[in-house]
């Protein structure tokens, strides 16, 4: 990963709604303590922006997996399915032991530590009830974060094929002296100037993408909607595993952008779709 903890947002997706009226909008990607560890949380914002104020009464839903330990062996696809059924296993156990009162069975061990219970102090156990809330949660959003780590996945090979393609970018009101600083400033002074920004609040942002932007805008105009020729379509965006270097025994990832194949002469009607690349493209 291009680093240790990043947040990627990619704005609220329409057709992503991890619980009603709740649109994802972004990643957490976390790297683990060891080599292979990490760490996504799927975030969401509301349809309806003032819910943001009710934070405290309604909290933002989110969908976790932490592919960690056992997991880090596996290629993604398979970490993510095999941690999926470990939480499903886990909470049906928890589901068939419903426990409920446990007052007497914590009163008797503390009592076998010379430990006394408080007096009136009465324990309910509402694991049993919690797993059955947490089983309908994970069916509800597994699918949902399915589909946003196409966007996940495919925004770290961006990143991490093209760091050319990153702009650093500063709220608009950052002091510009500082900004400077932070920018092209030598050593230490950096450093120092990030610090001040950050105590006032101020955070670059990194904005990726935008030579795609640019390449998507000039291949969408070179095609005529409403077409409907047989013989022009469109290829689909997919990455491609390069072999280059000495005697082409390296390798990289490049994307290659949809484009229109079999295109005919100008006065003829083009037509195609664009798609979005998955993780099953690469």
């Amino acid at each position: 990963m291009p680093y240790a903890a990043q947040y990627l947002h990619f704005g609220p997706q329409p057709d992503l709604e991890l619980e009603a009226g709740w649109l994802v909008d972004g990643a957490y990607v976390e790297a683990g303590g060891e080599a292979g560890d990490v760490c996504f949380t799927v975030t969401a914002v509301p349809t309806d922006r003032q819910l943001s104020r009710l934070w405290f009464e309604i909290p933002e839903p989110y969908y976790r997996q932490d592919l960690v330990g056992d997991y880090r062996t596996s290629d993604l696809a398979t970490a993510i399915d095999s941690q999926l059924s470990d939480r499903l296993n886990e909470l049906n156990q928890r589901l068939d032991q419903p426990r409920g009162d446990i007052t007497e069975q914590l009163a008797t061990g503390l009592s076998e530590r010379g430990e006394v219970m408080p007096d009136g102090l009465k324990l309910i156990d509402i694991s049993s009830r919690m797993a059955e809330e947490r089983l309908l949660q994970v069916h509800r959003r597994h699918p949902v974060y399915l589909a946003a780590m196409r966007l996940v996945v495919n925004a770290l090979c961006y990143v991490t094929a093209y760091p050319d393609d990153i702009a650093t970018v500063w709220p608009t009101s950052t002091p510009e002296a500082l900004k400077t600083k932070a920018s092209t400033g030598q050593g230490k002074e950096v450093m120092r100037a990030r610090s001040r920004l950050a105590a006032l609040g101020y955070v670059p942002v990194l904005l990726c993408g935008q030579q795609v932007e640019e390449q998507r805008q000039r291949v969408g105009a070179s095609a005529s909607p409403g077409a409907g020729h047989p013989v022009t379509h469109w290829r689909r965006g997919h990455w491609r595993n390069q072999a280059h270097g000495p005697g082409r025994s390296l390798r990289k990832l490049i994307w290659v952008m949809p484009m229109l194949v079999g295109q005919n002469q100008p006065d003829e009607p083009e037509s195609g779709h664009l798609y979005r690349v998955s993780p099953e493209d690469s």
